[in-house]
């Protein structure tokens, strides 16, 4: 199929019947036309069908208004509300996003890292996998700007913006001893990824105020999404069968856990109470209401996107706090 050529604002001026640099005010908005003038230009454009090259009023300005952002898995609703975030603050600029997953791949994500300084992005905004903090160090030197979705800054000069995850580990469990559990799961991801490991922390300590009260049994899942969730929780009612509450580090492993749950003919909250992490838009619509550890997503997402759009003198490290939301479900 051949390709059809793109109609430039040459074309467009000849068919309006009027100069290059009206057509260019008219797009640009740049300088005002009288009425009757951008009409015959709309007209034009409209008959042509032009569309503004992006690219090159980029490299006109200096600047590019689009930002890339990384994230660990696109199909978790959490990181949907993140995206939507990043995309309100763009919206005030009229910046557009560029969303990729790097599936918790460090090879992935350091391709992706690549790809997007390639596109000429302004900035981006990662939710980092296990490891490549070396091409961020790399995109830093070359002026790239990057913003790392995590509250621990792991050793970057980078702006970072978290949650405070360890006071979200403690919140947690310190709900489920306050409701009588004393064997309680944790099923959790790698502790290679900084949230994990800080919400591991959080747990501990929270077990620890309890002088030896509390026994917390954790299981790492082995696959991702609620599969992954149903099968550690399996595994960990095989393990310790008196187990009577169960700590997910996410809400879309809750679900699999709360499934594991009912296939074992147990009942949520009755045998064991669930509690996940994020408080994704689902969580209050399930038969059982989840409880869940809230992360203020958009906020979080806007501020990311705010520090690219606008740099503060200083490198921002932002900490959110989280917000325990009670529901059936414990």
């Amino acid at each position: 199929m051949t390709a059809t050529k793109r109609v430039g604002m040459v074309e467009v001026a000849l068919r309006a019947g009027v100069s290059v640099a009206t057509v260019s005010h008219v797009v640009n908005g740049s300088r005002s036309v009288r009425p009757e003038t951008k009409q015959k230009v709309s007209q034009a454009m409209s008959d042509l069908g032009y569309v503004r090259n992006g690219t090159a009023r980029q490299l006109k300005l200096g600047r590019s208004n689009t930002v890339g952002a990384i994230v660990l898995d696109m199909s978790n609703p959490y990181f949907t509300e993140l995206a939507r975030g990043i995309e309100d603050r763009l919206n005030q600029d009229n910046g557009t996003l560029i969303l990729t997953s790097s599936d918790e791949d460090a090879d992935r994500e350091s391709q992706l890292l690549d790809l997007l300084a390639e596109q000429g992005v302004r900035g981006i905004v990662i939710t980092p996998s296990r490891g490549s903090t070396v091409q961020m160090r790399h995109l830093r030197r070359l002026g790239l700007p990057v913003v790392v979705m995590a509250s621990d800054q792991l050793g970057l000069d980078l702006p970072t913006v978290g949650l405070d995850d360890v006071a979200g580990g403690r919140l947690a469990l310190g709900h489920l001893v306050e409701r009588g559990h004393r064997i309680i799961g944790f099923i959790n991801d790698s502790h290679d990824l900084p949230h994990c490991a800080a919400r591991s922390r959080g747990a501990l300590e929270a077990v620890a105020a309890t002088d030896g009260q509390v026994q917390l049994v954790e299981v790492l899942i082995e696959e991702h999404g609620s599969a992954g969730g149903e099968r550690a929780m399996q595994k960990l009612l095989t393990q310790q069968p008196r187990v009577t509450a169960a700590f997910c580090y996410n809400d879309i492993t809750a679900l699999g856990a709360m499934r594991a749950v009912r296939k074992a003919s147990l009942t949520v909250p009755d045998d064991v109470a669930v509690l996940g992490y994020d408080d994704v838009y689902f969580a209050a619509e399930l038969t059982v209401p989840l409880s869940s550890v809230r992360q203020p997503n958009r906020q979080m997402g806007w501020a990311a996107a705010d520090i690219l759009m606008n740099p503060p003198p200083q490198t921002p490290h932002l900490v959110f706090q989280p917000e325990l939301i009670i529901r059936e479900s414990t």
